[in-house]
């Protein structure tokens, strides 16, 4: 159980598959919306792994993405994030300032990633997530499995 919520929307709402027979790929945008549906959390890392591929179960070929993000506090406003691929389709997030930041109540979080080729084959894509976060017992790691269909 992770600490945080993760809610998939895309752009169109409706990705469409690239199939062999279009004369040009479909590209599409998603958005991972973070949100704390709790008490405040203090986190330092999350981590997106995207499915790379053109079968049934992956959300795109492209080995990057172009992907920004944003995080809302409800009190104090907007700030960056930063941003880092790993490789093999998996990007980390951290706070833009300090080790650990507070995920407050009510404050959210807009994973964006831009105009990516969609994947050939048609089916569910899975994002995984691993969030790392610190209560008064120590470090945490979560995981948690974000479900869109392609």
């Amino acid at each position: 159980m992770t600490a945080l919520t993760y809610t998939i929307l895309t752009d169109p709402a409706t990705l469409e598959a690239s199939a062999a027979w279009r004369k040009a790929t479909s590209k599409g945008t998603v958005y991972l919306v973070v949100t704390n549906p709790g008490r405040a959390v203090d986190w330092s890392q999350i981590e997106v792994n995207v499915p790379l591929g053109n079968d049934a179960g992956d959300l795109t070929p492209d080995s990057t993405i172009n992907v920004r993000g944003e995080y809302v506090d409800p009190v104090t406003g907007r700030e960056e994030v930063n941003i880092q691929w790993q490789g093999n389709g998996s990007f980390r997030i951290t706070p833009q300032v300090g080790f650990t930041a507070r995920f407050d109540l009510a404050g959210h979080m807009v994973l964006t990633l831009e105009d990516f080729t969609v994947a050939a084959m048609a089916g569910v894509a899975v994002l995984t997530v691993t969030e790392i976060t610190r209560d008064k017992r120590g470090g945490r790691i979560n995981l948690t499995a974000v479900p869109l269909v392609v």
